[in-house]
């Protein structure tokens, strides 16, 4: 997991720095979630959660693929939050929101709800 996780972030990095990439901004809501009944369940791309994956609203995944790279940051604190793998898809009511995937229900609760936070991503 770890070695996956010192690639994805040298690709981010080059992502970031490269002129020949496109990429795209998009400013959303962030929560975090976690649930006992996540040991059983799949996401709906067909996979275990864990750590390192991001849930996108269904308007978002219209332009987003499943197993597309994405970078969150937060405007107000101006820090990265995090990278991510997107692998499932939230309630059709949610509109311009993610949500991450966290093992633990304390750390869902005190990351609680983000809002202008922007999530940047490989345009196709």
């Amino acid at each position: 997991m770890f070695y996956s996780i010192f690639i994805f972030v040298l690709t981010f990095n080059y992502f970031l720095v490269s002129d020949d990439i496109v990429y795209k901004e998009i400013t959303l809501t962030r929560t975090s979630h976690y649930s006992a009944e996540e040991a059983t369940g799949l996401t709906s791309s067909g996979i275990k959660p864990e750590i390192g994956i991001i849930a996108l609203s269904p308007d978002l995944l219209k332009t987003i693929d499943y197993k597309t790279p994405v970078l969150l940051y937060d405007k107000k604190s101006n820090q990265i939050i995090g990278m991510f793998i997107v692998e499932d898809k939230m309630h059709c009511r949610y509109k311009k929101s993610a949500d991450i995937f966290v093992n633990n229900s304390k750390i869902a609760k005190s990351l609680g709800v983000k809002r202008n936070v922007i999530l940047i991503y490989k345009k196709k």
